[in-house]
């Protein structure tokens, strides 16, 4: 059974999402969701997995292969991308001193590799199996860029408080 127009319409706002975190660039996003929105018109849902996650998978399948033809061969994929200031903030953040935008900058210094499981755990809600299987890496790999991510956060946290204590 191909997706249904009802299950394309639902899972817009969530392929926007997840676009626009794995490139901090709204016109790119929507054009990766749009090619997204057009191969799931010709495809047969799987069974055993959710919809949302197989059209998360296909919209990351279709960033790959846009990484693929516009990047130099030589460029690493979890090299840190800078951000635009463009994505708003939907994270909770854990210590009050620290600004929406200081966040989303930290975020998009992640590793893509980091920064697309953090955003799917703590925006998307997805469980870790889903994004094993949506990644296709095993859930230890998941867990384990979760952690490095959060400590890489608390890591740069604790960096801006002790520049901040030596200006004092």
């Amino acid at each position: 059974m191909h997706f249904s127009s009802k299950a394309l319409l639902s899972a817009l706002p969530r392929l926007r999402r997840y676009a626009r975190f794995l490139t901090d660039d709204s016109t790119r996003a929507d054009a990766i969701v749009e090619e997204t929105i057009a191969r799931a018109r010709h495809t047969h849902q799987a069974r055993g997995t959710t919809a949302t996650v197989q059209l998360l998978s296909m919209l990351r399948s279709v960033y790959a292969e846009e990484l693929a033809a516009n990047e130099p061969r030589n460029v690493v994929v979890s090299t840190p991308v800078q951000p635009s200031g463009q994505l708003g903030s939907t994270a909770s953040v854990e210590s009050n001193s620290v600004s929406p935008d200081d966040l989303v900058s930290r975020f998009f210094k992640l590793p893509i590799e980091q920064r697309e499981v953090l955003a799917l755990v703590a925006v998307e809600r997805l469980a870790y199996e889903e994004i094993g299987t949506l990644l296709g890496v095993p859930v230890a790999t998941v867990f384990a860029r979760l952690v490095q991510a959060r400590e890489a956060l608390r890591a740069a946290d604790q960096e801006r408080s002790t520049q901040a204590s030596d200006r004092s």
